[in-house]
């Protein structure tokens, strides 16, 4: 009995220490410290705020890659906890929150790696039952974001001047959920809901949501609404492609495939994915029915199609050259 009140003792002592400020920053300080030594760069946490297991915020966090460039920072990262467990190396975490952060994809001149790999491979491991390695078994059921921006840059590449520039890119004000986010072998699945975000190019996206997965080959999005201040859409879209750097080269060889129903989509919003040729040009195309294929060359059947006041089609059709509009 006397056991069991010294231990309730003991826990209720270490939770009145943890809200105090000056422990506060020494666990933020032991918390950077160990952070630096296992990833081998700059990490550093400003305050640590912990409620005794169920969760822990860090605020002023900043990560740097091995180039000692920024790669991650927020205001706040806080983790709402199911479980963690430093024995069994698992980490199960109910609620992942980033608040007025960013994050910094870079491919630096001469290497094939993004600054991100060192990371996953520190929380990666070929030998699942190798206990002594480091790697942590990590779920996160909700992932929510607070005015994030992300950026991705590929060193050395002329920045593009009008539109999306894949290899160049700047989006901000990024709020949303995602939630359900789990692994089945190679594929990650996740419920995207209220996602809005603004680009470099002057992109604006007001609300994304749909069902996805993500693996190396392929990106499905079922149940997906997009509405931006020119277009409404709704489909079920799937990327399929040979590996992720064919994003970068996305209307040759990103092979899509949608079932467009009641859409409605503006030539405004294409013009930043279709490079210069559809610049100026603003009207809006009214549309139900499936299409697959490239941005060069696709095929469309059981269209139902409206363009501008007077113009209606009802059929089948292909077309090949865009975005060379002429």
């Amino acid at each position: 009995m006397w056991f069991t009140a010294v231990l309730i003792l003991i826990v209720g002592l270490i939770f009145v220490a943890a809200n105090v400020p000056s422990v506060q920053t020494w666990l933020a300080h032991r918390v950077s410290d160990y952070l630096s030594r296992e990833l081998k760069t700059t990490v550093y946490v400003e305050k640590v705020k912990l409620k005794l297991f169920t969760s822990m915020e860090l605020q002023g966090l900043f990560i740097a890659d091995l180039h000692q460039d920024t790669l991650l920072y927020a205001e706040a990262l806080t983790m709402n906890l199911n479980d963690i467990s430093t024995k069994n190396k698992i980490l199960d975490i109910h609620e992942l929150k980033l608040q007025d952060g960013g994050f910094y994809l870079r491919e630096y001149h001469g290497e094939d790696v993004f600054n991100l790999d060192f990371i996953l491979n520190y929380f990666s491991s070929s030998n699942t039952s190798d206990t002594s390695s480091s790697s942590y078994k990590i779920t996160v059921e909700n992932l929510r974001l607070e005015n994030v921006r992300f950026k991705y840059e590929v060193a050395d590449d002329t920045l593009q001047e009008h539109g999306m520039d894949y290899e160049h890119l700047d989006i901000s004000h990024v709020f949303g959920d995602i939630n359900d986010i789990h692994f089945i072998n190679d594929s990650v699945f996740c419920q995207i809901r209220n996602l809005s975000l603004m680009e470099r190019s002057g992109f604006v996206l007001n609300s994304f949501n749909g069902d996805a997965k993500l693996s190396a080959d392929q990106m499905r999005i079922n149940q997906l609404s997009i509405k931006t201040p020119y277009s409404d859409i709704h489909t079920d879209l799937t990327f399929n492609y040979d590996s992720f750097p064919d994003w970068i080269e996305f209307i040759d060889k990103m092979r899509w495939n949608s079932n467009f129903q009641n859409s409605t989509i503006s030539f405004t919003d294409i013009a930043y994915f279709a490079g210069e040729y559809l610049w100026g040009i603003h009207n809006t195309v009214k549309l139900t029915g499936e299409c697959k294929g490239t941005v060069t060359r696709f095929r469309c059947k059981n269209m139902l199609l409206q363009y501008g006041q007077q113009t209606l089609f009802k059929g089948n059709f292909g077309l090949t050259g865009l975005p060379n509009i002429e």
